[in-house]
Parts: structure tokens; C-alpha cells; sequence
């Protein structure tokens, strides 16, 4: 029955369906499988410029908050091609410039997912849904093959934890914004749990310092939005707490947060520099540095390793290991780009995004609004510790999570009746 529905499902609405798919496929697997992200994203490029006729007009149906921070995502591909003047490494500049033009090309994507009016929601939430298991038997199969964490996919097991963490707290969203039955709702909880114990094995410290800045505006939402008591609430977060503290994700909680005390400690007395939480201090304490030698336009995207290097051989932090970024998005904005990189980065990014959710005045779509916002906080969070905008399959993973949620949240309101 299912598989006649889907069938004629995919003769119906044949786009619909196949960037669906796609959908599924890069929330499903898009940090555990090489390449599925960056695939799929790549797709809807292609797509997108099939209607490259339609975009002027498309573009004026657009709000005028979509507009600044599409604009936004243009400015910021411009800045780095501005930060030329000062760069050194031609090389490392081409590679991290095609991090910039996939944000540049999510313009023409959120273009087209606008013109066509796709339904992505569902195939979103299931590929979010089917990740859970998935992240978590890819943890595990790491860890007993390398008989030690992190527990990763194919990618870096940083970017493999911000991930899992990031679809672990959508399926909270899910949760509370969506009526969904008995058993489906517990496949959800289920698969939540996977997502975050699969971020725990991860050890990447810095995704789990989302999972309370969520849970507190998730909370906030429940109470001012959803109507459930505090009661209830209180109930749910002992339950998690409880459950953490009797599995053995808290053995690896509870190592990593000592190791990052001691490390910050090692650091101040001078004593160790190459650790994970030293080597991240050095390096933003460089980067402040390189930054005040060109700070209107920065070094120019590749050069910070050079910088970093010049610092150690000047006697500063020998012990710190070679580096291509400063592992702080908005450090290597403003080393690479400058004071004008980061003044376009900081609106499109964050606050222009959040402004226009606000905005969304759709009851019916409080679960892409809330995703939307829960997209947004994740990321600028991430980019605490890691320089993700530079990690590609975490750039496309983000442009496809950010094309699908902020294209669906206007998708009952009049700017759709307008692009013919």
C-alpha cells in the first residue's frame, strides 16, 4: 500500500518527489556518507538554473528581509574576492573561495524551491527522523573498530557530532509543534535519543553545548506557544537527565568536561598549548593579532596557517599544531575578511535570518518557524569552536537545511499566489 502511494506520488508531482528525495537523503545521511550532502545540494543547483529566466521575477515577490540576507550571502562571496588584495597563498585562497561561492548559490537554489513552490516539510522531517539509528550504528561500528571515541561517519567527527546534535534537537521541535500518533511519536523519541548519544560518542564538546541553549527556548515555546505545563515539562527533562546519567554517555561526558577544565588551566600557567581546548586558545589569541595587522579587509581566505606558523617560529605557543583555520567562524571572518567581512557575515547570517522568522506571521507553519530558529542558534553556536563555514559538507548540509526550512515558512502567505 505504501510503496502503490509513493509510486503515484512520484508520477503526480515528479519534481515534488525527486528533490524530496534528495531532501531525505542529505538529513538522513548527509554526515555519515561521503559526498550525499554535497550531491544533493549540487542537484538543486543544477536544477535551479533550469529557471534562471524566472529569477528576476521571482526576486520581486520576495519579502524584503529574504532579499537583504540573500543579498547578504552574495556580499559575503564579494568580501572574500575584496580580501585578495592582502592574500598570500593563491592557492589556499582558490580552495576556501569555493566555500564562499556555495553560499553565493544558495541564492538561485532558494530562487527555485520559491518559484515551484515545493512541499519539502515531510521529506525533511523522515530523513531527520531515519538519521537517529543511522549516526548512532555509525558511531558505534567506528568506535569498535578504532576500540576508542570519537565516533564518527565518513567526515571529521566534529562536524559528524554538530550534526547528530542538530537533528536531535529538530526532533524536539518535531515533538512539540507537529500531532503525530502514539507510535510514530515514540519512533521520534526514540531516534532523538540515538541522534544525541551518537553526538555524545562523537566527543566534539562543542555541539553539546546547544543541547541546553535549545532545550531552554524549546521550554520557553512549550510554556508561551504549545500550553504544556511546567509540570509536564520539568517531568520530560529529569527524564533525559536521568536517562544520560545511567547510560555510559555520561562516563564520556563527564571525561571530556574534566579534560576541558584541566586543559584551560594547562594554557593559563603556560604549560600546554597542544591540547584541544589550548590549541583553540592559542589560536584565537593569534588570530586577534593577525587581525589588527589588516583589519578593515583581513589577511585574505588560505592564509591563516602561513600566520600562525610566522607566530610560532616568533616564539609564540611552539607547541601549537599547524592549522588552516582558527576553529571560530567569526575569528576567521575577521581574520580572512576583515571588519567588512564580518559586518556582512553577523546580519546574514544570524540576525537578519532570526528577524525574518519573527516576521512569519503562519500559525500552520510553527514547525518550520521553530526549526528555522533552532537551524540558526545551532550553527552560530558551532561556530564557537569550529570554523564550520570552511568544512564543505557542513556548508552544504547547512545551505540544503536553510534552502528547505526559510522557503517553507511564507509558503501560505500571499508573496506565492504572486510568482506566476
Amino acid at each position: 500500500m505504501f510503496i502503490q502511494k509513493l509510486l503515484a506520488e512520484a508520477q503526480q508531482k515528479p519534481l515534488e518527489f525527486f528533490i524530496g528525495s534528495c531532501v531525505f537523503l542529505a538529513a538522513a545521511f548527509g554526515a555519515v556518507v561521503k559526498d550525499v550532502a554535497s550531491g544533493v545540494f549540487l542537484i538543486f543547483i543544477i536544477t535551479s538554473f533550469f529557471y534562471v529566466k524566472q529569477w528576476p521575477q521571482t526576486w520581486r515577490c520576495l519579502g524584503q528581509i529574504e532579499k537583504l540576507f540573500l543579498t547578504g550571502l552574495l556580499l559575503y562571496m564579494a568580501s572574500g574576492f575584496l580580501s585578495y588584495i592582502n592574500a598570500a597563498d593563491d592557492y589556499e585562497y582558490i580552495k576556501q573561495m569555493g566555500r564562499y561561492l556555495r553560499f553565493a548559490l544558495i541564492v538561485p537554489v532558494y530562487l527555485f524551491l520559491v518559484r515551484e513552490k515545493i512541499e519539502l516539510t515531510r521529506f525533511f522531517i523522515l530523513g531527520i527522523v531515519v538519521s537517529g539509528p543511522v549516526y548512532l550504528l555509525f558511531a558505534i561500528l567506528t568506535i569498535y573498530s578504532n576500540q576508542s571515541p570519537p565516533g564518527q561517519g565518513y567526515y571529521h567527527h566534529i562536524l559528524f557530532g554538530d550534526t547528530a546534535m542538530l537533528n536531535s534537537v529538530l526532533m524536539m521541535v518535531f515533538l512539540l509543534t507537529r500531532k503525530f500518533s502514539f507510535s510514530i511519536r515514540l519512533l521520534i523519541i526514540i531516534s532523538m535519543f540515538c541522534a544525541f548519544y551518537a553526538s555524545v560518542l562523537s566527543t566534539a564538546r562543542g555541539a553539546w553545548v546547544v543541547a541546553p541553549v535549545i532545550i531552554g527556548i524549546l521550554v520557553w515555546y512549550a510554556v508561551k506557544s504549545a500550553g504544556i505545563g511546567l509540570k509536564k515539562i520539568g517531568f520530560i527533562i529529569v527524564a533525559v537527565i536521568v536517562v544520560i546519567s545511567l547510560s555510559p554517555a555520561m562516563d564520556i561526558l563527564s571525561k571530556r568536561y574534566t579534560e576541558a577544565i584541566s586543559e584551560i588551566k594547562l594554557f593559563y600557567s603556560g604549560e600546554g598549548f597542544e591540547t584541544s581546548v589550548g590549541g583553540r586558545l592559542a589560536m584565537w589569541d593569534v588570530a586577534i593579532d593577525v587581525w589588527k595587522e589588516n583589519p578593515v579587509l583581513g589577511t585574505g581566505p588560505g592564509d591563516y596557517d602561513d600566520d600562525l606558523m610566522s607566530h610560532k617560529e616568533q616564539g609564540r605557543y611552539p607547541t601549537v599544531g599547524p592549522h588552516k583555520t582558527t576553529h571560530n567562524n567569526y575569528l576567521q571572518v575577521l581574520v580572512s575578511n576583515g571588519l567588512v567581512g564580518i559586518l556582512i557575515f553577523l546580519p546574514t547570517f544570524i540576525i537578519l535570518p532570526l528577524w525574518y522568522i519573527r516576521g512569519v506571521s503562519s500559525d500552520s507553519r510553527q514547525l518550520e518557524k521553530l526549526s528555522a530558529i533552532v537551524l540558526i542558534v545551532s550553527v552560530a553556536i558551532f561556530g564557537l569552536t569550529e570554523s564550520w563555514i570552511l568544512r564543505s559538507p557542513f556548508v552544504a548540509i547547512f545551505a540544503v537545511y536553510f534552502s528547505v526550512l526559510f522557503t517553507s515558512l511564507d509558503r501560505m502567505d500571499s508573496r506565492c499566489s504572486k510568482v506566476g
